[in-house]
């Protein structure tokens, strides 16, 4: 029960740690969206 016990909180912090790093990616993402579109503009103008 104890060997048990120790895998389901490996896969429990496993599935922490996953879940924490798509939600990073998803704010990164969405911040990196709303910043990259003036960026693209201003590339734009540039040329």
């Amino acid at each position: 029960m104890r060997k048990r016990t120790g895998v389901a909180a490996a896969l429990g912090a496993v599935l922490i740690a996953a879940v924490t790093v798509v939600a990073a990616a998803s704010v990164a993402q969405a911040a990196g969206d709303g910043g990259e579109t003036p960026v693209s503009t201003q590339t734009h103008k540039m040329e």
